[in-house]
């Protein structure tokens, strides 16, 4: 396959019209962004108070909540007490503990390990 020869690069007039065209956008949208910013971390309530959106979602979740009928309601509230879920926190009791404590054991014995090997390897044979 032939290698073909790369032209040199030469600044022009119409490379410096892209690039003020798209510095002056890049300008414009941080502008714009900047203003505009709060905006994409409240939203108003109706009374006009600004919110957090962590507190908008717990109100809209609580509005849902008590819209739903008083069966659902209650079924809703028991659900950590069904006695499957019981059995699923039983046996997850300690799981993340657990599994940190094996991996730093597993951990150790393998650094331990590659000392040792480290160890055997550098120490001249008699």
């Amino acid at each position: 396959m032939k290698k073909l020869k790369k032209k040199p690069f030469r600044f022009t007039f119409g490379h410096l019209i892209r690039l003020g065209l798209f510095t002056a956008l890049i300008y414009f949208l941080i502008n714009y962004f900047s203003q505009n910013q709060a905006n994409f971390n409240t939203q108003n309530d109706v009374l006009g108070d600004t919110l957090p959106a962590s507190d908008i979602i717990n109100k809209y979740s609580t509005d849902i909540y008590q819209k739903l009928p008083a069966d659902t309601q209650h079924k809703i509230t028991k659900l950590p007490e069904l006695p499957i879920i019981l059995e699923i926190k039983k046996q997850l009791n300690g799981f993340p503990t657990k599994q940190i404590n094996q991996f730093k054991l597993d951990l150790i014995d393998k650094i331990s390990q590659d000392i040792k090997n480290s160890i055997i390897e550098s120490s001249p044979t008699p």
